[in-house]
Parts: C-alpha cells; sequence; structure tokens
C-alpha cells in the first residue's frame, strides 16, 4: 500500500513558541509559487533528507558545477527566484544592508550614456586632464557627483540613503572619513553566505556533519562583512533546521582579520556604513576589538589563534589592496582548500594582474566600460601569463558570475553599464584531478 507520512509529535505543555519572521517569510514564498501559472520559473526544490547540514539547497538551487576548467569558468546562474529567496530568509539578519535593486535605483548605476527617463539627466564623461585622476574618464552630472559622495564618505558629504542615525549621534559633526570601497548588497551577501555553506560539504566531506567550515578574512576593516555573513549564515541554518532537533554548531564560522594599517581602522572608524549606526566611537572601537583580531595576512595565515586554534580551510579576502599580492602567501597554506576574492578583477584596482590574477599587461583591453565586455576577456585570455601563478601552485579559477550580478562598488558610478566589482574563487585541485 501507499507509505504512510510520519505524523509529526506535537509539541510539548507550555513549550509553544510563535514562528519566527523566518518561518512566515518562507510561507509567503510557498503560496506565492502554488499560485504561479504552470509556465512561471520553478523554485528550488527541498533538500533531501538524507543531506548534511551545510550542503542542501545551496548545492541544488545555486547550481555550483562538479568540475571546473582553467582560468574564467563560469557557473551557472541560480533560478531566477533564487536571490528573493535567500533575501527573504535573511531579511531581518541584514537589515543594515540596502537592496541591490534599491542601491540602482536610487543612485541611478549602470545606467551608461543613456538618458535617464524621470530626470532626463545624461552622463557625459570626459577626460581629466590634470590632478590625481590625470588620464581617467570622469563625468561631472548632477548623479555622478553624488555617488561620489557618497562611497567617498569625506566630512560633509551625503550619507548613503539606508544609514539611520539614532538620536544620540544625529546631530554630531562628522570629522573622520569613512569610505566604501564595496558597497554591499543583502542579495549579495546571502548569497555569498549560502554558496559558503554549500562549499562545506564540498570540501570538508564527511566532516562537515560533525564541524564547521572555518573562513579567514584577510584585511577585514571592522569586520562588517564577516559580521553580515555569520548572521547571514545563521539565518539560514535555522531555516533549513526548522522543525529538527537543533546542534550547537554553525555551518560555517568567520573569522575576521586586520593590520590596521588604514588611518580610519587605526582610529576605530570602519571602511563601510555600518559605523554610522552605532552609538558612539567608544562603543565602535569596543566592537571592532572583539570582532576583528589585529594581526597582518601573514601573521592571520600562520596563526593558529586567527581561526581559536584551527586553520582555515577557506580565506576571504575583500577589496585586496592594489599592487600588491597576497594570495601567494594564501595558497602556501596546505590547509587552505579554496580562497574567494571580492573586488575588481584583473586590472582593477584589487591585488597584481600578474600575481594575483594570472595576467600579464601586453596588449589586453581594460573592462572600464568603453570596450565590450566579451572583446575585453578574449583578449586578456590570449594574453595570459603562462601558467598563471595560481595555476602553478595547484589551484583553478572560477568566476562566480551568479554572486557578481548583486555587486555594487564605489567605481561603478552613473555612466558605466560594466560592472567593476566580482566574486572570483580559486580552488585547490585534488590529487586525482592533477
Amino acid at each position: 500500500g501507499p507509505a504512510r507520512r510520519r505524523q509529526r509529535a506535537p509539541p510539548a505543555p507550555g513549550r509553544a513558541m510563535p514562528p519566527s519572521e523566518t518561518f512566515v517569510a518562507l510561507q509567503r514564498l510557498a503560496k506565492r509559487r502554488r499560485e504561479d501559472p504552470p509556465g512561471a520559473p520553478r523554485g528550488p526544490g527541498p533538500a533531501p533528507a538524507s543531506e548534511p547540514r551545510g550542503a542542501s539547497s545551496a548545492s541544488q538551487t545555486i547550481g555550483f558545477p562538479t568540475g571546473t576548467g582553467d582560468g574564467g569558468a563560469s557557473l551557472e546562474d541560480p533560478a531566477d527566484d533564487e536571490p528573493r529567496r535567500l533575501a527573504a530568509i535573511t531579511a531581518g539578519a541584514l537589515a543594515h544592508i540596502p537592496r541591490f535593486e534599491d542601491v540602482v535605483s536610487r543612485y541611478r548605476l549602470f545606467r551608461g550614456d543613456d538618458t535617464d527617463a524621470e530626470t532626463g539627466c545624461r552622463c557625459e564623461p570626459v577626460m581629466a586632464l590634470e590632478g590625481s585622476g590625470a588620464g581617467e574618464m570622469t563625468c561631472l552630472c548632477r548623479d555622478c557627483q553624488l555617488w561620489r559622495r557618497v562611497t567617498r564618505g569625506a566630512p560633509g558629504d551625503e550619507e548613503p540613503f539606508w544609514v539611520k542615525r539614532t538620536k544620540r549621534n544625529r546631530n554630531k559633526t562628522k570629522t573622520k572619513t569613512k569610505p566604501m570601497y564595496e558597497v554591499f548588497t543583502r542579495e549579495h551577501v546571502a548569497g555569498l553566505a549560502s554558496y559558503f555553506r554549500g562549499r562545506a560539504d564540498a570540501l570538508l566531506g564527511a566532516e562537515a556533519k560533525t564541524r564547521s567550515l572555518r573562513v579567514l578574512e584577510l584585511g577585514a576593516g571592522s569586520g562588517v562583512l564577516s559580521r553580515s555573513l555569520a548572521a547571514a549564515t545563521a539565518a539560514l541554518d535555522e531555516a533549513e533546521l526548522f522543525g529538527i532537533a537543533r546542534v550547537s554548531r554553525a555551518s560555517v564560522t568567520y573569522h575576521a582579520t586586520d593590520d590596521y594599517s588604514f588611518s580610519f581602522a587605526k582610529e576605530g572608524v570602519s571602511r563601510d556604513e555600518e559605523d554610522d549606526e552605532e552609538e558612539s566611537e567608544e562603543e565602535n572601537e569596543e566592537e571592532n576589538a572583539n570582532s576583528v583580531r589585529a594581526l597582518d595576512y601573514r601573521a592571520a595565515l600562520r596563526s593558529l589563534t586567527a581561526c581559536d586554534g584551527f586553520p582555515p580551510d577557506l580565506v576571504l579576502i575583500c577589496w585586496h589592496p592594489i599592487r600588491v599580492d597576497w594570495t601567494a602567501e594564501v595558497r602556501r597554506v596546505a590547509a587552505v582548500l579554496e580562497y574567494v576574492l571580492v573586488g575588481e578583477c584583473d586590472f582593477g584596482a584589487c591585488g597584481s594582474p600578474v600575481e594575483t590574477w594570472g595576467l600579464r599587461g601586453d596588449g589586453c583591453l581594460s573592462s572600464d566600460g568603453d570596450d565590450d565586455d566579451d572583446v575585453s576577456e578574449t583578449v586578456c585570455k590570449s594574453n595570459a601569463f603562462s601558467p598563471p601563478p595560481y595555476l602553478a601552485d595547484g589551484f583553478e579559477r572560477v568566476d562566480l558570475a551568479f554572486l557578481s550580478k548583486h555587486q555594487v562598488c564605489r567605481t561603478d558610478e552613473p555612466w558605466l553599464k560594466a560592472r567593476r566589482s566580482k566574486t572570483v574563487s580559486f580552488r585547490r585541485r585534488r590529487e586525482e584531478e592533477s
């Protein structure tokens, strides 16, 4: 006869709890999918009961590849509603981070030379002839200047629309620079947390059932990215474990480090917008000290204290310092199975084109919005450093396109259509694949 469905035991008297915001959000999404017409894009399916925690929805709905090719391989895009699903699950945890579409709409980003339908404004970029930006293209229209004022974070500049100042510090005069390099969006952070959860099973195998994936962030500034990833991961873990016996560990743990070489970091001020929400500078310094260990990248990689007595499994670097390379040192750590770079790539403002990205400059076009992306990518690949340092060290490159499409950075001015910030993974090859 047909298999009988197992009935869930009723809650013990006095232990009933009201549904969480995450559960309510998931219920709304499930109802919306049921009401979709047959031709609508399908939503992500449930994870098999046999899958270990940390590997369920990420591996099924985002389409992580079973194998990758050499440099430049891209991953398949997730289901159309995956960003919406992740944003709904992590809405409470990432309330301090704006949605991608809100940032793009408010600051009219990625418009190019099209005329804005609402304001009638049209970008007309020109080349600067003097000053520190001589030779660079820039636009002096109202929208482009506004975006520069928001991301530059200098005293007197406009604050991002998502920052909500408290009564205690609303009238406080800003005296310290707080620039934003990566403007974190809810979809990107939630997607990155989901990606790390999926990688836990791929990298740890059977160990994923007994311990967390350890992610070490280098150059973390105030630690806002690691804290946000931890909050998003906790929300995703909670959603997956709804109605299941709780466990005491997270699927992924994040460990932030920074050498505080930036002046604002030395003074306890962050590179991002989150510090504007704190009650006082003293509380900022205390929070940063508690969440970010003061270690330079070499010491963080060599010291077991960075990850609470254990070596890292995966390294994260957001906006790698320009004209230097940290990745060679990362690849020397035998325990590191993967590292992820967030920010401008190849010939952008992060790292070194040769040592970090494996490229050389002869005849390469720069993806600065003037050239077609496909043409630039083809030309750069034809001039690739052979073999790239990461490939010689036993790693392969995978561009995480499904995450990059929800990124925004300070150089994404309205006059550009091409996006400059991306998320790229470098994975250690298995011995059997070499």
